[in-house]
């Protein structure tokens, strides 16, 4: 499990940074890694530069409303893209 820290956390985190931090996993070919994008930003999948790694699989989620409510599940980056909304339970 990695983060994208909110701004007030670390203004300077990016989730590309997080990214590229997983290229230190260089024996790791079973790891699945899952980020949370922890803050309010646009994000399109299809514009995120992925490094070569050496995981198994990368997945992003991340709360789509401000209540958390709501949230996206973006499938397996190292595959083929797909994602998948889904409601928080508590909410």
């Amino acid at each position: 499990m990695k983060e994208v820290v909110p701004e007030r956390v670390n203004p300077e985190a990016t989730l590309e940074a997080v990214i590229r931090g997983l290229k230190k996993y260089t024996s790791s070919p079973q790891l699945t890694v899952a980020v949370q994008l922890n803050r309010q930003v646009r994000f399109t999948p299809s514009l995120l530069k992925i490094p070569s790694l050496n995981v198994a699989s990368l997945w992003l989620f991340a709360a789509t409303t401000p209540d958390q409510s709501k949230w996206n599940l973006w499938e397996d980056f190292l595959e083929e893209q797909s994602v998948t909304p889904f409601a928080h339970p508590e909410a």
